[in-house]
């Protein structure tokens, strides 16, 4: 049904798009909601998500780490992020300090 729905009405994944502004509209910051929320919403731009390892196994906080740095945050590791070639934004899972953290990358193409 997704496949069917994105390919006449989704501009671009539906099953990550959703994921990621539902995450946003629950816990993203006000600057997120803001600026991304319309964009995604409107179709001008796509996002996605990172939960998998590079093996394909569900690992929310294990394939991918998150450490503060500054006023940022660094993330490593190695996850499959579905449709990755098309999405403008990535909503990472990764594990940190304090258990689960969600970041959210801009691509720069």
């Amino acid at each position: 049904m997704a496949e069917e729905r994105g390919r006449g009405l989704q501009p671009g994944p539906f099953i990550p798009a959703s994921v990621v502004i539902g995450a946003l509209s629950r816990s993203g910051s006000e600057s997120q909601r803001a600026k991304v929320l319309p964009a995604l919403a409107a179709g001008e731009q796509l996002a996605t998500w990172a939960v998998t390892s590079s093996t394909g196994a569900f690992a929310p906080d294990r394939a991918l780490t998150a450490t503060a740095d500054g006023d940022g945050v660094v993330v490593s590791g190695a996850a499959l992020v579905q449709d990755a070639g098309l999405a403008d934004w990535f909503l990472l899972t990764a594990g940190g300090p304090d258990g689960p953290t969600q970041v959210l990358v801009l691509v720069r193409r």
